[in-house]
Formats: structure tokens, sequence, C-alpha cells
């Protein structure tokens, strides 16, 4: 995901200079582990629900929308999920 991310940033940096950017959060889910990975690139949120109580992870903030920087670092937020839990993602953008 981070090499996804970087080259995206790359592309949309060349083709818009900063003119045009992205928000979203991109994530990895390992069904396995329950290990869920999430970038946060700008206006997202997450809420997850487990036994019945709501409450809202904090993702990292310090990342920028895609394209709007040439340089992008791109840190990551780790979630581990349990059997029940419902982790509800969305940004400002397209849902």
């Amino acid at each position: 995901m981070q090499e996804f991310l970087f080259l995206l940033n790359r592309y949309l940096f060349s083709a818009f200079h900063g003119e045009k950017y992205l928000t979203g959060v991109f994530g990895i889910f390992r069904e396995d582990t329950g290990v869920c990975m999430l970038w946060d690139m700008g206006h997202g949120h997450a809420f997850l629900k487990r036994k019945g109580m709501l409450s809202k992870p904090q993702l990292l903030d310090d990342n920028v929308p895609l394209g709007l920087f040439e340089s992008l670092t791109g840190k990551h937020h780790r979630i581990q999920l349990h059997d029940g839990d419902m982790l509800i993602l969305f940004s400002d953008g397209v849902v």
C-alpha cells in the first residue's frame, strides 16, 4: 500500500502540480490475523463498533492529501479487529 500511495501521489502531483488532490482512507485487512493497516490521507474518519459500544479510533492525522506535495510520508495506523467487530471508514468525499 505504501508504494501504491507513493506512485499515486507522484502521478497526481506531476499531472496537476498541487492544484488538485485526493483525500481518502486506504487500507489493507488481513483476515487471518484481524490486523487492519490504515493510511488516512486527509479528512478520514473511523468508527469501531465492538461488543455493542461505538468508539472512535484515532487515525494518524499528519498525512496530507495525495497530489498536494511532491514528497509524501504516508504513515499508517494499525487496528486489531476481533470477531464481531465492525469498522466504519469514510472521508469527506465520495463514500
